[in-house]
């Protein structure tokens, strides 16, 4: 039921405005020339948008591994991967839960 709310969300205005705000978070981590942004490829709409927002040079791919919106940024000469995926998101949030109420989600 998360991930269908999630989905909805990534129909919405405000999921643009959150993939910019992924973009800047990442530019501080992967600020060097060579950054990949890696986007499901529904959201490849927003590649210019997203290069503006990250600020530095940077290139925009599809990545078929994210199912439900976000952003994964890696630089392979530095060896650095950074995730701000809903889908990572998600799967962190039901750690939590199973490790906090001993209850599974399934």
């Amino acid at each position: 039921k998360a991930a269908e709310r999630l989905r909805s969300f990534t129909e919405t205005e405000k999921y643009a405005a959150l993939l910019q705000k992924f973009a800047r978070n990442l530019s501080g981590i992967l600020p060097d020339t060579g950054t990949v942004l890696c986007l499901r490829p529904d959201d490849l709409k927003y590649g210019e948008l997203l290069k503006k927002a990250f600020g530095g040079e940077c290139t925009v791919q599809a990545d078929r591994e994210i199912s439900i919106g976000g952003i994964r940024a890696y630089h392979t000469g530095r060896g650095i991967m950074a995730d701000e995926t809903l889908d990572t998101m998600l799967e962190a949030q039901r750690g939590w839960f199973e490790e906090t109420s001993g209850m599974a989600v399934v």
